[in-house]
């Protein structure tokens, strides 16, 4: 009795597992419902962004890690390749890009080509796979096709973080291609872009304040949030630390390519104090120095080339750190 119980129940399992499996697999992109959602955003989120972009990532750092830096010149902020060594990256840029494209294709919701005048995205991650097909294209030096992608995220996320990411990467794109101007048009429209969404992060604090929360009643604090979601789509998304980075470098790099060293400065030494990880903080640092040493600011210079020749930067660059620093010792400061 026992057994034929335990045998009953192993069937039971087995059949909802099967009914839940085949639920999800015929998961429609049409139906806004949790169940849909959740598979498709998962799906999007691992099958596409995720596995892409660590490709991108590794085929960026084997190819770094092999690339000759020439100290004698300021080095560049972010290393890309060369029409040489991006010939060799393609084949794993393709490979992403076609993950990215079949994750679109498959996990859109409602499915563009069934949905006529679609207005709005239902699956959180697609944003981001086109994100990854315009970064992966830029890494190709295919900078047309990478233009078009981050222009249509830009017109068709509005009011996603990834809008943000999109202009920076035609900034990007446009430096690569010597578009200074058009390049500080994409990265002013983001400056702009940070002051919204700072502003609105702050009022929306001092909305829900503490003293705020004491004289609104609990049900007019929830009604309160319920509009506050509702409206969520015509509200500025936040602007995470990572992005305002990649917006610091960027333009640092643009005021560089232009030798406009003052601005750049500003810039870099604001990358410096959001970058979070330590190695790459070595590398703003080093560059820092070097257009300080550039402008004749020795005692910055030899501050900064002090602070590299400490950290757990690579041993060349800590090595060329040490030499700066002597080379410009006469009114450095320790």
């Amino acid at each position: 009795m026992i057994k034929s119980t335990f045998i009953f129940r192993f069937l039971t399992y087995i059949i909802i597992g099967i009914v839940f499996g085949a639920s999800i697999i015929g998961c429609s992109t049409e139906k806004d419902a949790a169940l849909n959602r959740g598979f498709h955003n998962m799906t999007a989120r691992y099958n596409g962004y995720f596995n892409a972009g660590e490709i991108i990532n590794e085929s960026l750092t084997g190819f770094r890690d092999k690339t000759k830096e020439d100290y004698t010149k300021i080095l560049p902020l972010e290393v890309y390749p060369d029409v040489e060594a991006a010939t060799a990256l393609n084949p794993e840029m393709d490979k992403a890009i076609e993950k990215c494209s079949k994750v679109i294709y498959k996990h859109a919701m409602p499915d563009p080509n069934k949905v006529r005048d679609k207005d709005e995205e239902n699956c959180a991650w697609i944003d981001d796979n086109w994100l990854v097909i315009g970064q992966s294209h830029f890494i190709k030096r295919e900078y047309a096709q990478a233009i078009e992608k981050f222009k249509y995220v830009k017109k068709a996320y509005v009011g996603q973080e990834s809008i943000y990411a999109a202009k920076i990467w035609l900034a990007k794109t446009y430096i690569e291609q010597g578009e200074f101007s058009k390049a500080k048009i994409e990265l002013d429209k983001v400056t702009l872009d940070i002051k919204t969404a700072d502003a609105n992060k702050k009022s929306f604090k001092d909305y829900f304040s503490k003293k705020g929360k004491k004289k609104m009643s609990k049900y007019k604090r929830k009604k309160a949030r319920r509009e506050k979601k509702k409206n969520k789509k015509l509200e500025p998304a936040k602007f995470s630390d990572k992005l305002k980075v990649e917006y610091e470098i960027t333009f640092a790099n643009l005021y560089i390519q232009q030798k406009d060293y003052k601005k750049a400065i500003l810039h870099l030494e604001e990358s410096i104090k959001l970058t979070k990880k330590r190695k790459i903080k070595a590398r703003y640092m080093f560059i820092l120095a070097q257009i300080y040493q550039e402008t004749g600011d020795n005692s910055n210079a030899q501050f900064y080339y002090s602070k590299v020749a400490k950290s757990n930067a690579p041993y060349e660059m800590r090595f060329y750190a040490k030499i700066n620093k002597a080379l410009t010792a006469t009114t450095g400061r320790e």
